[in-house]
């Protein structure tokens, strides 16, 4: 979304934009006219999928075959 387009749609002027974004956690401004929403690196589940299969690896499988 653009700085335009977000203060057409928020009522405000276009110079009261940037002091939104950046009062904001969730959004990020890149350049001087285009606002984006910030997101997370790591994915909590996708880890606790990884650690839960790491796990499984090392405990489940050798008291299986033994």
């Amino acid at each position: 979304m653009t700085v335009e387009q977000a203060a057409e749609y928020l009522k405000v002027h276009p110079d009261y934009i940037p002091v939104l974004v950046t009062k904001s956690d969730d959004l990020k401004l890149i350049g001087d006219e285009t606002i984006i929403a910030k997101r997370d690196k790591t994915n909590a589940w996708l880890l606790g999928a990884m650690v839960a299969g790491l796990f499984f690896a090392i405990a489940v499988l050798p008291g299986i075959g033994g």
